[in-house]
């Protein structure tokens, strides 16, 4: 499980690293092959986003086995005093994370009151970063899995649809971990989904038919809706983490996170590989990264 851990984690920030210089723009306007930079953001080969800044600072939370106010006061230090960033600079940030992170910082609520919950605050923000607690929820049971999830999504997401895209993926990573097999793995997941009893209506096409859409259906914006059917819609139609990863910034839109949750994903599968290695040497501020995920990973 260790190499199947450190596979995901270098998997997302990878992948992030990759999608960030064609974020926002539009499909078939673009195609990446390899790392490349001074795009969007004019910033160099290797630069990784808020994602893989949020998703590091939960790992750093699991790593002190501190508190969730603690978890949040990092959020809040990345949005305001840079922490966690590739150069010392915080230069992506969402929406609604910035206004969970300004409720935290100026109206001192708890970190789980921090959320927003409305129809409209259903970006990626939450499952963008809600990997590394696969390790929390492995063992338990599906309702103790729901609520660890919950709790981790209400730091900055707390609508029902982001909670359960955020329980759908963590039921993924928990699935490949324990090795099931692609084929079976939306069964799988459904079947725990099923067991837990909440409703999961707003991912219908993940599960009647998803792997065979065309993919002009797909969609790659910031909705978690759309961002998790692109994920599992190129993990499901694709062998390896470089086809895999490629195809999914390729789909344009939310590049980053689409990229990173999507690495994640065959780095579970596959485990550390030279696919990822050749382009981990290449991260912004990689010692820091190593410091951070080889404590994570190695842990158990």
């Amino acid at each position: 499980m260790i190499n199947q851990l450190k596979g995901m984690i270098y998997g997302f920030i990878v992948g992030d690293a990759l999608g960030v210089p064609v974020e926002f723009k539009p499909r078939g306007t673009f195609e990446v092959n390899d790392m490349i930079g001074y795009g969007t953001y004019d910033l160099p080969p290797g630069t990784w986003s808020d994602d893989s800044s949020l998703l590091l600072c939960t790992i750093e939370h699991m790593n002190e086995n501190s508190t969730l106010d603690d978890l949040m006061q990092k959020f809040a230090d990345f949005d305001y005093r840079n922490y966690m960033t590739p150069f010392g600079e915080t230069f992506d940030i969402g929406i609604t994370t910035h206004e969970a992170c300004q409720n935290f910082e100026y109206l001192k609520r708890s970190a789980t009151d921090c959320g927003l919950s409305g129809e409209y605050d259903n970006g990626n923000g939450s499952l963008m970063r809600i990997a590394p607690i696969v390790k929390k929820t492995l063992d338990l049971p599906i309702e103790d899995k729901y609520r660890v999830v919950s709790d981790y999504s209400k730091l900055t997401h707390g609508h029902e649809r982001s909670i359960m895209g955020c329980m759908i993926y963590i039921l993924v990573l928990e699935a490949l971990l324990s090795n099931i097999y692609k084929s079976d793995l939306i069964n799988h997941v459904q079947i725990q989904l099923e067991e837990l009893g909440k409703d999961y209506s707003d991912y219908y096409r993940i599960f009647n038919g998803l792997k065979i859409l065309h993919i002009d259906e797909i969609r790659s914006t910031g909705y978690v809706v759309d961002t998790l059917e692109a994920v599992l819609y190129c993990y499901l139609n694709h062998e390896t983490y470089q086809e895999g990863v490629f195809a999914a910034i390729n789909l344009g839109g939310d590049t980053d996170t689409i990229g990173a949750l999507t690495g994640a994903l065959f780095g579970v599968t596959s485990g550390y590989i030279a696919e990822i290695d050749k382009y981990k040497s290449r991260l912004a501020n990689l010692e820091k990264i190593e410091s951070i995920v080889e404590w994570y990973s190695d842990k158990r």
